[in-house]
């Protein structure tokens, strides 16, 4: 097959030889920066991500409800090594025009046809399928750590489907055996008119991709990496700075908080983990392991916390468990019936208070930590559960720092 594109050759030898040099790498990570002649002489920069499988946690980031942000506001906001932008959104509303799941939560269930979904996997996986908005549910939500609609499918299983389209700047992200691929192409410009999906569906299969999509382009197509504590847009956006956008995908360190929880916790407590993990730089990964042990890993830190054998507390003192509202704000308090008290208590201990006595909750030992009531009670309250297991999480980190 005559190729369509081609490289920039002998008369520019010296240009074409300064853009192949990678900007930035490391053993993980690879920038790449590559001109092109299109047919009929017509110019194109192409600006390149290569992250290596399983190196970085992928995520999608979705600006606030009815809000739209700059790719390198999403980022910092992050602590991301690299992003690229994402879905399509409304330029009026701001609205997404697609899917969004996030942490098994359902954001955004647009009906607009013929878009396929980047799904990233818990371990940090990333694939792409078609999900038509209908077909979004929560057992499906919480399969994933995020779900998004993408744009067109350009490669699937090594075969290039890609359509004929107009040029445009054009982003988009391709899998290969052994790394994932975040391409832009400029457009708009002089020195880069555009690309249409076809040509850069070709693109991808440059670089071994068997599945790529499109993603949202136009004026909204950039690219970033970080280097040191400096962000760098390796592309030039066509609006001529960054466009507020709804959503994008962004690389994190690996910085991994592995939690088994006793048989039996509803699914629902992941969610707001996963949040709360996430806006500290930490992603949160879980199982359920045994029946009475709850553990926390980080590095190689461990918390244990063992319910405590014989623990024989009346049915008031499990009610009050049960119907302890954590507040969420500046200050972390437990009310119980409209009785306020500040926690964590003094003397290794988290103590919940009814406005008469102080009931210890968890005990710290010198191995472990004690928890005074069972955990099928425990389970019964989400808030108080999260409230545990961040101060325990605190608790662990802290102490690898003294």
């Amino acid at each position: 097959m005559k190729r369509i594109l081609i490289h920039l050759k002998y008369s520019f030898v010296i240009f074409v030889f300064l853009f192949f040099l990678p900007v930035f790498a490391n053993k993980n990570i690879e920038v790449i920066k590559k001109s092109y002649i299109w047919k009929f002489g017509n110019p194109l920069q192409v600006s390149i991500i290569k992250v290596k499988k399983g190196a970085y946690q992928p995520i999608i980031m979705a600006a606030p409800e009815n809000e739209v942000m700059p790719l390198s506001k999403m980022i910092k906001k992050k602590n991301g090594i690299s992003g690229i932008n994402a879905g399509f959104f409304g330029r009026e509303n701001n609205e997404i025009l697609g899917i969004l799941a996030i942490n098994g939560r359902i954001y955004a269930k647009k009906n607009v046809k013929w878009r396929w979904s980047i799904l990233i996997s818990h371990n940090g996986g990333i694939s792409f399928k078609y999900i038509k908005p209908s077909n979004l549910t929560y057992n499906l939500a919480r399969k994933y750590r995020a779900i998004l609609s993408g744009g067109n499918i350009l490669i699937k299983n090594g075969r290039v489907i890609a359509k004929k389209s107009k040029r445009n700047p054009m982003s988009g992200i391709g899998i290969s055996k052994n790394y994932i691929y975040l391409i832009v192409v400029d457009g708009r410009r002089l020195n880069s008119l555009g690309i249409d999906e076809i040509h850069f569906a070709r693109l991808f299969k440059e670089y071994k991709c068997y599945n790529a999509i499109a993603l949202d382009g136009g004026g909204s197509s950039e690219l970033i990496i970080r280097k040191g504590n400096f962000y760098k847009i390796l592309n030039h956006p066509s609006d001529g700075a960054e466009r507020r956008i709804k959503t994008s995908i962004i690389f994190l360190d690996k910085n991994i908080v592995k939690i088994s929880l006793p048989k039996g916790y509803p699914d629902s407590i992941f969610q707001n983990l996963n949040k709360y993990f996430l806006d500290r730089g930490f992603l949160c990964a879980y199982v359920h392991g045994s029946k009475d042990i709850l553990t926390i890993e980080y590095g190689n830190k461990k918390a244990v916390i063992d319910a405590m054998s014989g623990a024989n507390y009346s049915s008031i003192f499990y009610y009050k468990i049960h119907n302890a509202r954590f507040i969420f704000g500046r200050k972390k308090y437990l009310e119980f019936n409209m009785k306020i008290k500040k926690l964590p208590d003094v003397n290794n201990r988290i103590s919940i208070y009814d406005g008469f006595d102080h009931f210890p909750l968890l005990v710290k030992r010198k191995d472990h930590y004690e928890l005074t009531t069972s955990f099928s009670e425990l389970s019964k309250n989400i808030k108080l559960s999260q409230f545990l297991i961040y101060n325990v999480f605190n608790d662990i980190i802290k102490k690898g720092e003294n």
